[in-house]
């Protein structure tokens, strides 16, 4: 298969943007499948724009290398080596091909993505596509701040999140033609962005940027970001290695060198720390544990809730039959009883009928000319 089509790779840790951005791609023609994930309410109530395929693909993908998303400690060493990674590797070519095969411009978005683009930059290539990544950024402590409002994690352990995915996201897409979209810029000049990009992975959008613009006008939208910079952790040494990155990631000119030296000095940590940080991301995995058994049981509980007002509604329902047939039952018996009364008071009447004087002539009367008849 010639390789004349491009999927355009978004990376970038979650709450930064990357629905948002992929959302303006698809407005601007890039394919993204069909099965895509429902929105959300309260957390991407735009939509995610991630195909359902895509995301069960890495969701095994990573369980297969015993990791989660949220665990900030980097993958084993040679982890496309493992066994279980060649049927997947097949998987993810077939899916590519299936799903988005006929499209010149497609595109691919999920943040785990950002921990396994070498994994995807090859099965782009087998499917037929140049892959080509954008490196989706925003300020660490927005994201940081975001994440533990939606997620069991402190805000330590989201900086690490961020500062993992984005310097490996950085790392792995080295070699191939790349751009750095920030969410902030995104928000406040899209036309821009997209002008950007489109020089940076010299592609051609297949829908006019300018008349897709009120539909992106839409899609964009600044009161969707909820988060601000928190003030309050100022003086930490991890924000200031994050803010550090983000720095250097949005840089006129991204600078691999120093992108290594701030991965290096991540990674030192992560060593100089590794007790403290095994430990930070095994209580991460008992509380994201919990807090999907504690999602569990509220789910349960609303399914009684449900239940018990459909059972309450039911019963009302039946109750106002069983009032509406006592009062149908009153009514019956009020008639009964009245033709009771009016049947006693014919039966009586007739009874001081029969036994009238003249009556009584009247049928002897008749029985005398009736026998002298049948004589």
């Amino acid at each position: 298969m010639s390789k004349t089509r491009t999927l355009i790779l978004v990376t970038g840790m979650h709450r930064s943007g990357t629905s948002v951005l992929t959302r303006v791609l698809h407005l601007l023609g890039a394919g993204l499948g069909d099965d895509l994930l429902p929105a959300e309410a309260g957390i991407n109530e735009r939509g995610f724009w991630e195909h359902k395929h895509l995301l069960s693909i890495n969701e095994r993908l990573l369980e297969a290398l015993e990791h989660t998303w949220y665990d900030f400690r980097p993958l084993p060493e040679n982890w496309l080596k493992n066994p279980f990674i060649e049927t997947l590797h097949a998987e993810a070519t077939d899916f590519l091909r299936q799903e988005l095969g006929n499209a010149p411009l497609a595109a691919i978005k999920d943040p785990r993505l950002c921990l396994l683009l070498p994994f995807w930059e090859s099965a782009a290539s087998n499917a037929g596509f140049i892959p080509k990544v954008v490196l989706a950024t925003r300020d660490p402590s927005e994201v940081a701040g975001s994440l533990c409002r939606r997620d069991p994690l402190v805000f330590q352990a989201a900086l690490m999140l961020w500062l993992e995915y984005s310097l490996q996201a950085e790392h792995d897409s080295r070699g191939m033609q790349r751009a750095v979209v920030d969410y902030a810029t995104l928000l406040s000049d899209w036309r821009s962005t997209v002008r950007t990009l489109a020089d940076a992975l010299e592609i051609q959008w297949p829908a006019d940027p300018d008349q897709a613009g009120d539909a992106i006008d839409r899609a964009v939208d600044p009161s969707l970001k909820h988060q601000h910079r928190n003030a309050t952790e100022k003086g930490s040494s991890l924000l200031s290695l994050a803010e550090e990155v983000h720095r250097t990631l949005n840089h006129s000119t991204l600078d691999p060198a120093r992108m290594d030296e701030l991965r290096d000095r991540f990674r030192t940590l992560q060593a100089d720390c590794r007790e403290l940080t095994d430990a930070l991301a095994g209580s991460t995995r008992k509380l994201f544990r919990l807090n999907n058994e504690l999602q569990s049981l509220g789910s349960a509980h609303q399914q009684a809730l449900t239940t018990l007002d459909k059972r309450d509604r039911q019963l009302e329902a039946r109750t106002r039959e069983w009032q509406q047939f006592g009062k149908e039952l009153e009514y019956c018996r009020s008639v009964v009883t009245e033709r009771d009364e009016q049947l006693q008071k014919l039966t009586r009447e007739y009874e001081e009928l029969v036994s009238h004087p003249m009556i009584r002539v009247v049928r002897k009367l008749f029985m005398r000319d009736r026998d002298e008849t049948d004589r």
